[in-house]
C-alpha cells in the first residue's frame, strides 16, 4: 500500500456521488414513475364501465403523445435537473405570486425569512431547528506562500471533522466608514501640540478638510468588508438518539420514515416537546462550544461567539442589503420560550409594559402590567413573539423575476451556485472572489458530514460504478478507468481507517446590485472570477428559483435549493475551500500605511496591536521611497494620536526637514557628520595588491548586518 499511498491521495471532489442515482439506464426511479402515469391512466380509464368504446384509440394517441412528449423534455432538460425536479421548478413559478408584501399568507415577507422566533439560546427556524454562530476573525492570506496555505488547509479540514452534524461557513458583506478616523483627526485639533506648531496644525488641517463639506458636517468614504461566520443547528432529527432506546415493536415502526408517525403516539419513550427542547438547546451550546474550539485553532484565526440578537440583526441585514443600525432584539430575546401571557410574565418579574415596548405594541391591547399576581381576572394573552421577530427581520417588498429580485424597491439580487469544481482543488479556490471588494457577495458553504457507514457505503457505490463503466469502455479508456478505481479503493480505505473524512458539500451565492445593469456586469464579473484560476469552478444561476437561493444563502437558511446541489468531497478537498482570508486590514486607532495590494482597499494598521510586535524593516532599491514612506507614516501618526513620542535616530540625515517642521529637540550623539552604512567608496590599488582575496562587498554587507542587529 506504501506505493499507492505516494501514487494517491485524498484531496478529490465527486459531482454526482451521493446525487439521486440512475434505476434504470439513465433513468432515475421518480422519472420512470412519471413516465408510467399515463399509461396507468389510460388503463384506468379504460377499464371503467361508463367510459365508451369509441375513446379507446383517441386515449391511446393522446397517452403516446404523453410519452413522446416526457421523452423529448427528458433530452432538453438542462443536465443539472432531475426531469421530475425541472417540470416541479416550472410548475412552481407558473403558480407562484410575483410579488411578496407584509401581509398575510406565503406571500408574506416575513415567511421567506424562515425565522419562527428569538429565543435566549438560539434562533428557532420554522423547521424546529435550533441555529447558532460563532464570528471568525480572519487570517490575511493575500501575500502568505504555499506553506502557510498548507497550515491554513489542514486547519479547515480539523474543523470540518469536527462538526457533528450540518453547518455552513457564512461569509457576508458590509459596509464600512472612516468616521472614527476622521474624528480621531478633528480631535487632535483641540490638543496643545496642535494649536501651538501653525505647520503642523496646517497640515492636520488639511486632511480635516478633505472630508468637511460647507456646512460643517463630515462626509466619510465607505469600503466593502467581509465578515465570516461558522453556523450551526441542531434539528429534531439530531437528538433522536437521546430518546430510550428499545427493541418494541413501536419503536422500530417509529423509526420507519414517513409512516413512522402513525406510530410516534404508541411510543411511550417519545421525549415531550418541553424535553426536546431543552435538550436541543443544551446539544446547541455543546456544538457552539466545540466550533468556537476548532476556530482558535485555525491558522491565525480567532473566534467570537455571537449572541441569538447579533444573528438576528446579521439576517436583517441580509435581507435589507445593507448594514442598518442595531434593534432591540437582546430585550424581546429574553421573553419566557414556554409562555406568552401577560399572567406569566408578571408572575416571573418580566415587565409586560417592557416586553410589549421592545414588540412595538400597544400596552393597553394586552392589559399592561395593572394586573397583580394574585388576580384571577382573564389576562388576554400576548402576540406570539416570533411574529413580531419575524417583522423586525424581514424587507417589506420583494418581486420575483425568473433569473433575480428586486428588493424593497432599491436592491437587485441575484443568486447562484457552484456545479462543477476541479477533480484536484488547489488551496485557496476561493480567494480571489472573496478579495474582490468590487463585488458585494454572500456566500453559504453548507456543510453535510456523512456518517463512517454511510460514507463506506457511498464509496462502494463508487467503485462499482467505476466497475460497471470499465467493462463498457475499451482498453485504452479502461486503463484510464482503472486509475480512478485504485484512488477510489485508497480513500475507501482511508475512511475505514479514520485517516479521511467525507462529506456533502454545496457552495451558494447571492449577488447584490443598485441597478440591473450593474446587477449584469456583476455577474459577469463574478462568473469569470469562478470559472478562471484558480477557483476552475462551473457556476449555475437559480433561475425560477430566487426565493430558495436567498434562503440557502441566508444566515440562518437551510439548504432548500436541494442534496443533488452539493458534492461529495474528502475533509482535504473541503479545506481548500477555506474562505476565512481577509480581504482588508482596518485596525481600530491604525494609521494609513498605504492600500491593499490585491483590491486597493486602505490599510490601517496599528503597531502597537500587531501580533508580530510594532518593530519594521523597510527594505527597497535606491529611490523606491523607503525614507519618504517612513516620514509620511510618522507625520501620520503625529496627526491622529497624541499618546505617541518619535525619536528619530537619524544618521544619514534624511529626517532632518521633518524634525525642523515639528520643532524637534536635537541631541548630537556622534558628531555632525551624516554616516550612511550602505555607502561604498573604491577600494585603493595598493589595498587591492597588498590583499588579493579582498572581497569589499563581502566585508560591507557584514558591517551592514552589524549595524542591523544593534537597531533591531
Amino acid at each position: 500500500m506504501a506505493d499507492s499511498q505516494e501514487e494517491y491521495n485524498t484531496n478529490i471532489i465527486h459531482e454526482s456521488l451521493g446525487d439521486s442515482t440512475n434505476f434504470w439506464g439513465d433513468y432515475t426511479l421518480g422519472e420512470l414513475i412519471l413516465f408510467l402515469i399515463p399509461p396507468f391512466g389510460f388503463l384506468v380509464a379504460m377499464g371503467m364501465p361508463f367510459v365508451p368504446a369509441a375513446l379507446f384509440f383517441p386515449t391511446l394517441a393522446l397517452t403516446a403523445v404523453v410519452e413522446v412528449f416526457l421523452y423529448i423534455l427528458h433530452k432538453v432538460r438542462p443536465d443539472h435537473y432531475r426531469l421530475t425536479e425541472w417540470l416541479r421548478v416550472k410548475l412552481f413559478w407558473l403558480v407562484k405570486k410575483k410579488q411578496y408584501t407584509h401581509g398575510q399568507g406565503n406571500q408574506d415577507t416575513r415567511q421567506v425569512t424562515r425565522l419562527e422566533r428569538v429565543m435566549p439560546h438560539g434562533i428557532e427556524r420554522v423547521d424546529g431547528a435550533y441555529v447558532g454562530a460563532v464570528e471568525v476573525e480572519p487570517a490575511n492570506m493575500s501575500l502568505q506562500d504555499d506553506e502557510k496555505w498548507d497550515k491554513a488547509v489542514k486547519s479547515l479540514t480539523r474543523l470540518s471533522e469536527s462538526l457533528t452534524g450540518r453547518a455552513k461557513l457564512h461569509v457576508t458583506t458590509a459596509e464600512v466608514d472612516n468616521e472614527s478616523h476622521i474624528q480621531a483627526h478633528i480631535d487632535r485639533l483641540d490638543d496643545p501640540d496642535a494649536k501651538s506648531h501653525s505647520i503642523f496644525r496646517g497640515v492636520l488641517m488639511e486632511f480635516v478638510n478633505r472630508y468637511i463639506d460647507d456646512s460643517g458636517n463630515v462626509e466619510t468614504e465607505t469600503e466593502l468588508q467581509r465578515k465570516y461566520y461558522v453556523v450551526v443547528w441542531v434539528t429534531d432529527d439530531d437528538i433522536h438518539d437521546l430518546q430510550m432506546n428499545s427493541d418494541s415493536i413501536a419503536d422500530y415502526l417509529t423509526g420507519i420514515p414517513v409512516i413512522g408517525r402513525l406510530f410516534t403516539r404508541f411510543d411511550s419513550d417519545t421525549l415531550t416537546d418541553a424535553e426536546r427542547e431543552e435538550f436541543k438547546a443544551k446539544k446547541l451550546h455543546d456544538r457552539l462550544e466545540t466550533v468556537d474550539r476548532a476556530v482558535n485553532n485555525m491558522f491565525r484565526c480567532r473566534s467570537r461567539s455571537v449572541s441569538p440578537h447579533e444573528l438576528a440583526h446579521l439576517t436583517e441585514d441580509y435581507w435589507a442589503c445593507e448594514t442598518r443600525s442595531e434593534r432591540e432584539y437582546e430585550e424581546a430575546a429574553s421573553v419566557s420560550p414556554v409562555t406568552y401571557s401577560a399572567r406569566e410574565l408578571i408572575k416571573h418579574g418580566k415587565g409586560a409594559t417592557a416586553h410589549d415596548a421592545a414588540e412595538g405594541m400597544d400596552t393597553d391591547d394586552v392589559g399592561g402590567t395593572d394586573y397583580e399576581v394574585d388576580e384571577t381576572d382573564f389576562v388576554s394573552q400576548l402576540h406570539r413573539p416570533g411574529e413580531n421577530h419575524r417583522s423586525l427581520v424581514a424587507p417589506t417588498d420583494i418581486e420575483w423575476e425568473a433569473d433575480h429580485a428586486l428588493i424593497d424597491q432599491e436592491t437587485y439580487t441575484r443568486c447562484f451556485w457552484i456545479e462543477t469544481y476541479p477533480e484536484h482543488p488547489t488551496s485557496g479556490m476561493l480567494e480571489q472572489l472573496l478579495l474582490d471588494t468590487d463585488l458585494a457577495v454572500d456566500v453559504s458553504i453548507h456543510i453535510d458530514p456523512y456518517d463512517a457507514d454511510t460514507a463506506v457505503s457511498v464509496m462502494k457505490e463508487w467503485i462499482s460504478s467505476l466497475k460497471m463503466l470499465q467493462n463498457d469502455k475499451g482498453e485504452l479508456e479502461a486503463e484510464d478507468i482503472e486509475q480512478e478505481v485504485n484512488q477510489a479503493k485508497y480513500i475507501r480505505q482511508m475512511v475505514r481507517r479514520n485517516h479521511t473524512s467525507l462529506f456533502r458539500v454545496g457552495a451558494f451565492i447571492r449577488l447584490t446590485a443598485e441597478t440591473e445593469e450593474d446587477l449584469r456586469k456583476q455577474t459577469n464579473r463574478l462568473e469569470t472570477l469562478l470559472r478562471d484560476s484558480p477557483s476552475n469552478c462551473g457556476v449555475k444561476r437559480t433561475t425560477r428559483r430566487q426565493e430558495a437561493g436567498l434562503v440557502t444563502v441566508s444566515p440562518i437558511g437551510a439548504n432548500e435549493l436541494g442534496q443533488n446541489r452539493l458534492s461529495s468531497m474528502t475533509g482535504e478537498a473541503l479545506g481548500s475551500l477555506f474562505p476565512f482570508s481577509s480581504n482588508y486590514l482596518r485596525m481600530e486607532d491604525g494609521i494609513e500605511y498605504g492600500l491593499h495590494g490585491h483590491n486597493d482597499s486602505s490599510l490601517l494598521i496599528d503597531p502597537w496591536e500587531l501580533e508580530t510586535g510594532h518593530s519594521e524593516l523597510v527594505t527597497g532599491m535606491p529611490g523606491g521611497g523607503k525614507t519618504h514612506g517612513t516620514q509620511a507614516r510618522a507625520m501620520r501618526m503625529l496627526k491622529k494620536r497624541s499618546d505617541v513620542k518619535q525619536i528619530y535616530i537619524d544618521p544619514v540625515g534624511d529626517m532632518h526637514g521633518s524634525a525642523k517642521m515639528l520643532d524637534a529637540k536635537t541631541i548630537t550623539i556622534s558628531g555632525e557628520t551624516p554616516l550612511n552604512p550602505c555607502e561604498m567608496h573604491p577600494t585603493p590599488p595598493h589595498v587591492l595588491e597588498q590583499s588579493p582575496d579582498m572581497q569589499p562587498v563581502s566585508a560591507k554587507k557584514d558591517e551592514v548586518y552589524g549595524v542591523i542587529e544593534n537597531f533591531l
